[in-house]
This record gives C-alpha cells, sequence and structure tokens, in this order.
C-alpha cells in the first residue's frame, strides 16, 4: 500500500482530470479533493469530494484550499480548451497566470508540492523533439507565453514543483475539453470526413499513461521538468489513418490546405526518456493505445455523478 495522500485537483474538467481522478479512485486510497465553479454545493463520491468554488474571488479561493489542507495540489486550469483561439489575452492571462499564482501562494504557506501540466506551446517556431533542457522559444504564441510564464512562476517561487510536459493527448475522455479522438469524432460529425495537416509531427500521449506516470511521481516524490509522450513519432494526418484502421471505420481522411494545427510546432514531440528511466515508466505506441482506447470501460457509475454535478448532459 502506498503512503495515503490528498489531493486537491484545481479542476474538475478535461481530460487530464477524467484520466487522473479515474486512476486515483481506482488505484489508490487516497483522498481527492477538486473544485469546481460548477458545482452547487459540496458533494462526494467515493473518496472524491468536489467543492464549489468562485474563481473570480481569489480570497475565497484560497480559503478554500486552506479549509481541505491537502498533502498534494495539482493545477489542472486551462482557458475552455487550451487550443481555444477565441479567449482573449486577458482570460488567458487569469486562468493560467494569475490564478496559478494563487495556488503556489497558499502551497508555500502550507510547505506542500504543486504541480502544472504544460505543453509544446512553449517551443512555438522551434524543430523538435525536445527534451527536459530545451529552451522555449522566443517566437511563441501568447498562449504559450503564459504557459511558460505558469512554469517559472514554479520555479521560481517553490523548492517542492512539478511540471509535467505534454504532447496532444488521447484516449476515452467523458467530461469534455480536447483531446484527439473527441475532436476526430467531432469533425466527422461535422464533414463527414477528416482533413487535417501533414506538417506536425509529435508523439501523442495516451491518458492511461498519463495518470500512471503522475502517479509514480507523487508516490516517488519526484520534483523538477518531466516530459510525458507516446512511443511513436508522426503526423496527425497519420495518427488519425491508424485511428481509421484499429477503429474500423469507413472513412475518407485528406491532407488540408493549411499547414497549421492549432499554432503548434510543425515538428514537436517530447523526449520521454528522464520520466522512462527515473519513475520506471513505460509509454504506449499509437498501435496498443487506440486499442486501449477502442475497448475503454469507464467506471459508469462515476461518469453520471460528474455528469449530474457538474455538466450539462448533451
Amino acid at each position: 500500500m502506498s503512503e495515503k495522500y490528498k489531493i486537491l485537483l484545481t479542476e474538475s474538467f478535461g481530460p487530464i482530470f477524467d484520466s487522473l481522478v479515474s486512476f486515483f479512485l481506482r488505484e489508490t486510497d487516497w483522498e481527492i479533493y477538486a473544485l469546481s465553479p460548477r458545482a452547487e454545493k459540496e458533494i462526494s463520491f467515493s473518496s472524491l469530494k468536489i467543492i464549489p468554488v468562485d474563481f473570480s474571488d481569489f480570497k475565497k479561493t484560497k480559503s478554500a484550499i486552506y479549509d481541505i489542507s491537502p498533502d498534494y495540489v495539482i493545477n489542472l486550469l486551462e482557458v475552455g480548451a487550451p487550443y481555444s483561439k477565441a479567449a482573449s489575452k486577458t482570460e488567458i492571462w487569469r486562468f493560467l497566470v494569475q490564478l496559478p499564482e494563487v495556488f503556489v501562494s497558499a502551497c508555500r504557506v502550507m510547505n506542500v508540492p504543486f504541480a502544472v501540466f504544460s505543453n509544446e506551446y512553449i517551443f512555438g517556431g522551434l524543430k523538435g523533439p525536445f527534451d527536459e533542457s530545451a529552451v522555449p522559444s522566443s517566437e511563441k504564441s501568447y498562449y504559450g507565453t503564459a504557459v511558460h510564464a505558469r512554469e517559472n512562476l514554479c520555479a521560481s517561487r517553490l523548492d517542492k514543483y512539478v511540471v509535467v510536459r505534454v504532447p496532444s493527448l488521447y484516449g476515452q475522455s467523458f467530461s469534455g475539453g480536447f483531446e484527439l479522438l473527441s475532436f476526430f469524432q467531432s469533425l466527422i460529425a461535422k464533414n463527414g470526413e477528416l482533413s487535417l495537416p501533414d506538417s506536425y509531427i509529435s508523439n501523442p500521449l495516451h491518458l492511461d499513461d498519463l495518470a500512471f506516470g503522475f502517479y509514480k511521481i507523487i508516490s516517488k516524490k519526484a520534483f523538477g521538468v518531466y516530459h510525458f509522450g507516446g512511443e511513436d513519432f508522426l503526423s496527425v494526418l497519420a495518427f488519425a489513418d491508424k485511428y481509421r484502421e484499429i477503429f474500423e471505420l469507413e472513412l475518407d481522411i485528406k491532407i488540408s490546405d493549411s499547414e497549421d494545427f492549432f499554432g503548434l510546432p510543425q515538428k514537436g514531440g517530447l523526449i520521454n526518456f528522464k520520466a522512462k528511466s527515473e519513475l520506471g515508466v513505460s509509454f504506449s505506441g499509437v498501435k496498443s493505445g487506440l486499442i486501449a482506447s477502442k475497448f475503454y470501460l469507464p467506471d459508469r457509475a462515476l461518469v453520471e455523478f460528474l455528469k449530474k454535478v457538474l455538466y450539462v448532459e448533451s
């Protein structure tokens, strides 16, 4: 039995939340708390407790953290989907820097670890793949600048911090947010086909691998920067072709006119050697990851609970 923890997730939405909560509830006896601006009242499911919070009130947000008194805080705040072009610069900075600063301040007072998830946007304009020592680009987007500022906030103000950089994610997510399979499905529903660039190359990460890798970070008391990423480097177009093959779909896939894929580095990818060697984790290739996604069986009770208290039914 691993050491027991009280974990606080700063958001209760998105594929990373889904994968972490599912894993923690299934594999640990940890107490899991999640802040939510959508919850109307405090409510529990198994060892998961949802805490309503108003993120516009920084003082009350920090007070909620102190009341929970967690052993570990994991930041999951994003601006809608991380690739959203609709968010204003003010909104991006508020959610990616100012609110995390509230969490960092609380963690300093409580002397507990703080973790954030980062991404390839910090390397905008550069060619990868990238390891943990790679210097972020000076040509990155405003979103990438805010993501990098969040990393620096942790490194400059905390001794016990974790930054996990991830490429594009895929798997079966039930609460919403961006991951490749749901993105493909939305495009198919809208257009009846997939039109994608052949220029964006990365190593997509399966959500199950993300959850297990982060569990190892907590249990090993590891700190610093880690790159998580799948074993296979390929274009998003080639990934879609593998998706069509594994899921046995009758589907047209075309090369899009645009080479842009949400502003990500065209030749990206994150080298995962440090995570594999220090944490003892392995990462799925695309074929095995897609097969796992195809036959994924979610915890239906958990899904129904979260939909009932947090999400609007589609």
